[in-house]
């Protein structure tokens, strides 16, 4: 049901605005530029991109972000196990 994961999303988005609040580094970058029309480069680091509950979850969440505006990555700490859900995931 999508406003139950809304309400979730924004919830989990409230909590971590507060625990940046607490970071003494927050604020301090510089603001990142992209050039008209540059996607946003996006990556996820794990080593549980295979045949576990990580993956069965997420294999998904990978494919739905728009590639008009974002440049998404997946990188793996584990070699291929050659299951679906890696096959999904590296689409």
């Amino acid at each position: 049901p999508l406003p139950l994961i809304t309400r979730i999303s924004c919830s989990y988005a409230a909590c971590c605005k507060q625990l940046a609040a607490l970071d003494p580094v927050a604020g301090t970058l510089p603001p990142v530029t992209r050039l008209p029309g540059e996607r946003l480069r996006v990556g996820y680091v794990s080593s549980d991109l295979a045949n576990h509950p990580l993956a069965h979850l997420m294999q998904s969440v990978f494919g739905m972000h728009d590639r008009r505006q974002l440049f998404v990555a997946c990188f793996a700490l584990t070699p291929d196990d050659g299951s679906q859900y890696r096959r999904k995931i590296a689409q």
